[in-house]
């Protein structure tokens, strides 16, 4: 299972609709509904019914909703949390240098 389809999935079902899940992950509403429809293929199930004039969540798909959004929610807290790292260096920093090197005086810059 495709862990980002989950992820679309909870994200389809909070916003309400594919188009406006599209655009809170930065994708073609055509993406999100392929993955949904993976997902759905791979589970066997129907989790979101699609009409003409509503979409509506199944049984199913609440549950797993349900099931997942917490789990979702901390994997995205965790790797947001994780790119911060990543943003600006952190540390120490140590230099090795012979002691002659230490002694000389720099030009002030």
């Amino acid at each position: 299972m495709d862990y980002n389809d989950l992820a679309l999935f909870t994200r389809v079902v909070e916003r309400g609709s594919f188009s406006d899940a599209a655009r809170a992950v930065g994708l073609p509403k055509s993406s999100v509904t392929r993955g949904i429809a993976r997902l759905e293929k791979e589970l066997g199930v129907r989790l979101i019914q699609r009409t003409t004039r509503q979409r509506g969540v199944t049984d199913a798909g609440r549950e797993l909703y349900e099931r997942v959004r917490g789990a979702v929610g901390a994997i995205e807290e965790a790797t947001e949390s994780v790119r911060q790292h990543g943003q600006e260096p952190r540390g120490v920093v140590r230099v090795t240098a012979p002691v002659d090197t230490a002694l000389m005086r720099l030009p002030d810059a």
